[in-house]
C-alpha cells in the first residue's frame, strides 16, 4: 500500500494503538499532532510521519525544529487520522 497524500499542516488525530514510537513501541496514547511530512516507508509496511505536536505553534513554545516529532503509521490508518 502507497503512502496518503495529504497536505503539510493537516492535523492528524491518531488514537492509542494506531501509531508505533520511533523505538518501535506500540502507543498507549491518544495524539493529535500537525503534519509536516509523510517521510519514507517503514520495514513494516508502515510510514514514517513527521510532525510537530498542536502545542509547538504556542507563543510561548516557537518550536525551531523542520519537524520534532516521528511516529510510524500504517497508510490506511494514516489517511482516516487525517479525516477525522
Amino acid at each position: 500500500m502507497t503512502a496518503p497524500t495529504i497536505a503539510p499542516g493537516t492535523r492528524i488525530s491518531l488514537r492509542a494503538g494506531e501509531w508505533v514510537t520511533h523505538e518501535g513501541v506500540i502507543a498507549e496514547m491518544y495524539v493529535d499532532l500537525r503534519l509536516v511530512e509523510v517521510a519514507e516507508t517503514h520495514p513494516l509496511g508502515l510510514v514514517w510521519v513527521h510532525a510537530h505536536g498542536l502545542d509547538c505553534r504556542w507563543e510561548s513554545v516557537r518550536c525551531p525544529e523542520p519537524w520534532c516529532i516521528r511516529v510510524a503509521v500504517p497508510p490506511d490508518t494514516l489517511a482516516a487520522a487525517a479525516d477525522r
